[in-house]
């Protein structure tokens, strides 16, 4: 957590359209069996607000990326979908 954290926060620092202040953060919002979600608050003018929005998540996916943090993952595994070949009657 600490590593996402402070990776997340550098990313935030890096960019000149987020605000000094308020002090921009990350702080453990919640945590449950999935992971820990982390809530990033940063500040930027209305006018760029959207752009440094979208570009910031994008950064702070590679980033993660990069330092190895894992996202959890649904993983659905289907077994038996297939007929018995052995139970099956031949004509």
């Amino acid at each position: 957590m600490k590593v996402a954290r402070e990776a997340v926060l550098s990313v935030l620092k890096a960019d000149k359209r987020i605000l000094d202040k308020p002090v921009p953060e990350v702080i453990v919002g919640d945590l449950k069996e999935t992971g820990i979600t982390l809530v990033v608050r940063a500040w930027a003018n209305r006018e760029v607000f959207w752009a440094t929005k979208n570009e910031i998540s994008e950064q702070v996916k590679n980033v993660l990326d990069g330092k190895n943090v894992v996202f959890p993952q649904n993983v659905v595994k289907v077994i038996g979908d297939q007929p018995d070949a052995e139970k099956t009657p031949v004509a």
